[in-house]
C-alpha cells in the first residue's frame, strides 16, 4: 500500500473549539407557510402533504418539502426548474451570486452572517443526432453553493450547505439546504494535532491493496446529511481518499473527532440495514 497526498493538510488549526447543541427541528404547517411567504408566495393556495419522514406544501407552481429528521429543505418551481426554455444562458457567475444572496437574505432560509459563497455550478443539457455526433450542449441554470461557517471554522460533511438555482431569466427556480439551527454551547474541547489524525488514517488504509491517494483533508465542524438526526455540532478531521487497484478505483471518507472529547456520532444511520448472516459451509 502506497499513501500519497494530492492536497495540502489544513493549517491554522485552533487549540480549542466550542461544541454546540443542535435543537430538534420543529417541522410544521406554520413553518412551511412562513417559508412560502419568504418565497413571495403568501397569496398562493397550497396542499399540505405529510408523511413519517417529511412535510411539504405543493401549489402555486412550487413544491416545498422539509425533512423531519434534519429540517433540510428542498424547493423547486415545477414549471421552470431543469426546463430547457431555449433561452440562451448569459448570466455571469457574479450576477448569479448577487441574485442568490438577495434571495437568501429576503427569504431568511439561512443566516447570511454564517454563509460563505463557495462556487457556482451549472445544470446542462445536451443533444446529439442518431449517430451520437453533432453534440450540442446548453446551460440551463446556475447553482450558487454556500457553505456554513461557525466561530470562523468551516462546516464540512454532507450538511452545512445551501444551493440556489437560477435560470436564464435570472429567476430563482430551486433551493436546497441542509443547515440545522445552532443551539447553545455544550462545552469546549482541546483540538488534537493534525499528525494524530494522519496517523489514524494511515492505520485505516494499511491493510488495503493498491495505491491510496488523499484527495481532500479538512478540519472543521461536521454536519450530517438531510436524512439524519443530529444533536451536537463538534469539530472533526475529515479525509477523502481514493483507492486504485489494477484499473479499479473507489472513493472513501475517513472522519474522526478532532477534540479530546467526543460528544456525538459521526456517521448517519444505515439506509439499507441487513440482518445477521449465517456462516456458510464449504
Amino acid at each position: 500500500m502506497a499513501l500519497t497526498f494530492q492536497t495540502k493538510l489544513p493549517r491554522d488549526i485552533p487549540k480549542s473549539a466550542r461544541v454546540y447543541s443542535l435543537p430538534a427541528p420543529k417541522v410544521s404547517a406554520t413553518q412551511l407557510k412562513s417559508i412560502a411567504r419568504g418565497f413571495g408566495l403568501g397569496s398562493a393556495e397550497f396542499d399540505l402533504l405529510t408523511s413519517s419522514d417529511r412535510m411539504g406544501l405543493h401549489g402555486g407552481r412550487w413544491q416545498i418539502d422539509v425533512q423531519r429528521a434534519s429540517g433540510a429543505l428542498q424547493a423547486v418551481n415545477v414549471d421552470r426548474y431543469g426546463i430547457d426554455t431555449g433561452q440562451a444562458f448569459e448570466l455571469s457567475d457574479r450576477r448569479a451570486q448577487g441574485v442568490a444572496a438577495k434571495f437568501l437574505s429576503q427569504s431568511k432560509l439561512v443566516p447570511m452572517a454564517s454563509a460563505r459563497a463557495l462556487k457556482v455550478t451549472h445544470l446542462r443539457s445536451a443533444d446529439a443526432d442518431v449517430k451520437g455526433e453533432s453534440l450540442t450542449e446548453r446551460l440551463l441554470d446556475a447553482g450558487v453553493v454556500y457553505g456554513r461557517v461557525v466561530d470562523g471554522l468551516p462546516v464540512t460533511g454532507p450538511g452545512g450547505l445551501a444551493m440556489v438555482h437560477i435560470d436564464a431569466a435570472g429567476a430563482v427556480v430551486g433551493v436546497r439546504s441542509t443547515w440545522r439551527a445552532l443551539g447553545k454551547s455544550a462545552g469546549t474541547v482541546k483540538i488534537k494535532p493534525i499528525d494524530w489524525a494522519v496517523e489514524g488514517l494511515e492505520k485505516e488504509v494499511a491493510g488495503m491493496i493498491g495505491k491510496v491517494a488523499v484527495l481532500k483533508a479538512q478540519f472543521g465542524y461536521f454536519e450530517l446529511g438531510a436524512l439524519d438526526r443530529q444533536s451536537v455540532l463538534e469539530p472533526v478531521y475529515a479525509f477523502v481518499y481514493a483507492v486504485h487497484n489494477e484499473g479499479v478505483s473507489s472513493k472513501h471518507v475517513h472522519v474522526v473527532h478532532a477534540g479530546d472529547k467526543a460528544y456525538g456520532r459521526l456517521m448517519g444511520r444505515r439506509r439499507f440495514p441487513a440482518a445477521a448472516q449465517k456462516a456458510r459451509r464449504g
